[in-house]
């Protein structure tokens, strides 16, 4: 059998009597190696430890769709409704969260949590793992999420949370998913998961280990957290300065939902979000004010790598666009009997690409980079716009614009379709911007460049504090692997 993992094509072979079994499961995924090793480990461990299924050590249980329907309904004040994203890593997290009626939750014993119960969610976001702590009081559990309550003194709590947090018990997790459009799990098949249970303190070591190391591991990435958004202001600050310059004036947002307009405004657009959210800047300069046609003109160079099938191309998607520092960082090599039909732009040392479709267009994600010479004569998506400035212009003013929140939020404004959302030319081309004579531009250019410079640090810095958060991520799931006597690998 053949599934696609990570692009990578993996040929595997089952044993008729695997799918002969109790599981009575016909979808590869289930049988995949990785997880096929993971129950070998376990199965091994059973040298060691007692290895018993969930329900045998825990009365799991969750909401029912019918019980939702019939008592669940919002209110000011009352007992404290978790949903899924209330449930962090370890922790439940009280922001946004909804109350429901005393007497729903009395109703609603099912899903009625205690101080010590462990909850998992299992729609959408699967796999995460908190511990009700005593200072929450009385509380209720969504549909979408299942309550573990443990049974006797054979295994802790605590254990049961470090477990299912572990790559071990998501990788558990993760084999029994069904569901082809929304991951979720089964009550039926999370019972079935097998739960490895060393002496109590074995399992009290592995939660105090752990625990310690998740700690620090949360201070990298507070620290992580810190620096990315002094890197954000340092950016916003230099964009604040160069609107003043330019004459770009945010206008405050209103309440304002309802409005009027007049047959004349009317542009062959009728999408709401068109005409609301025009009035979000407001452009008086003492510049002369340009729409984008009149800056940039769309590269007409293009390829159809299918009539050289044995040439090699240098293929540059969307995600090979790091939108955070607005530089290409890769590109795919592939013969062109096997490019995709996607792959048509030639691009250039000094063009910028846009993005011109997909979910990030004109959010902060959107990609845009100026081509340098390492990507010469590579072809990009059609999902990108080839952007040559016009001789009055400079490259860099251009390319710092389009990375602007005024012109990203154009672009949102200007883009159509809900599934892959998407700007024409001929919306692009519309967009005003005020182009100020070459001296003002490159003035501009300084000043975005010497912020780009110290925000790229400081994000470096950031990356630094993520990549030591993995090495102490890393480091318990050894922990947890070792006091269970499971190999490292």
């Amino acid at each position: 059998m053949v599934e696609n993992e990570n692009e990578r094509p993996i040929v595997f072979f089952l044993n008729p009597v695997e799918l002969a079994g109790k599981t009575l499961r016909m979808d590869l995924h289930y049988y995949h190696p990785k997880y096929r090793k993971i129950v070998e480990l376990i199965e091994d461990s059973r040298l060691y430890y007692p290895v018993k299924q969930f329900d045998e050590i825990a009365e799991i249980t969750r909401m029912l769709g019918f019980e939702e329907d019939r008592f669940v309904k919002y209110v000011d004040h009352g007992i404290p409704f978790i949903q899924v994203h209330n449930i962090k890593e370890f922790e439940i997290d009280l922001t946004d969260v909804k109350y429901i009626s005393v007497e729903a939750h009395q109703e609603l014993t099912r899903s009625e949590l205690l101080p010590n119960d462990v909850v998992i969610t299992i729609t959408g976001r699967v796999g995460t793992v908190a511990i009700v702590p005593p200072k929450i009081g009385k509380c209720n559990l969504s549909k979408e999420n299942a309550r573990i309550r443990v049974l006797g003194e054979e295994i802790s709590s605590d254990y049961v949370a470090v477990y299912m947090n572990s790559r071990l018990g998501k990788t558990l997790l993760e084999r029994l998913y069904s569901g082809s459009t929304r991951s979720r799990t089964l009550i039926k098949n999370l019972r079935k998961i097998p739960i490895i249970i060393p002496p109590k303190e074995t399992q009290t070591r592995i939660v105090n280990k752990v625990m310690s190391l998740k700690q620090r591991r949360n201070r990298k990435l507070l620290e992580a957290k810190s620096l990315f958004k002094r890197a954000q202001k340092v950016i916003q600050g230099s964009y604040k300065s160069i609107y003043k310059i330019l004459g770009i004036k945010p206008q405050r947002p209103t309440d304002e939902r309802v409005f009027t307009l007049t047959k004349d405004r009317l542009s062959g657009r009728l999408d709401v979000g068109f005409y609301s959210d025009e009035k979000k800047y407001s452009l008086k300069s003492k510049f002369r004010i340009k729409n984008m046609g009149e800056i940039v003109k769309f590269s007409p160079e293009t390829v159809i790598p299918q009539t050289e099938p044995l040439t090699k191309f240098r293929y540059i998607q969307i995600q090979d666009v790091d939108s955070d520092y607005g530089k290409i960082t890769s590109y795919t090599e592939v013969l062109g009997k096997y490019a995709p039909s996607r792959a048509r732009r030639i691009i250039r040392q000094g063009d910028i690409i846009t993005a011109m479709s997909g979910s990030a267009t004109g959010t902060p994600h959107h990609s845009t980079a100026i081509v340098t010479e390492e990507f010469d004569g590579c072809v990009a998506t059609t999902g990108f716009g080839v952007l040559k400035p016009r001789q009055d212009v400079d490259t860099f003013f251009v390319y710092f614009m389009l990375r602007s929140n005024y012109i990203l939020d154009e672009i949102k404004r200007r883009r159509t379709g809900a599934t892959i959302p998407a700007i024409t030319k001929s919306e692009f081309r519309r967009i005003n911007i005020p182009v100020p004579p070459r001296r003002v531009q490159r003035e501009v250019v300084t000043i975005l460049s010497r912020a780009a410079e110290k925000s790229e640090k400081l994000k470096v810095q950031a990356r630094e504090f993520i990549k030591r958060a993995e090495e102490l991520d890393q480091k318990a799931e050894k922990e947890i692997r070792k006091a269970l006597s499971i190999e490292a690998n």
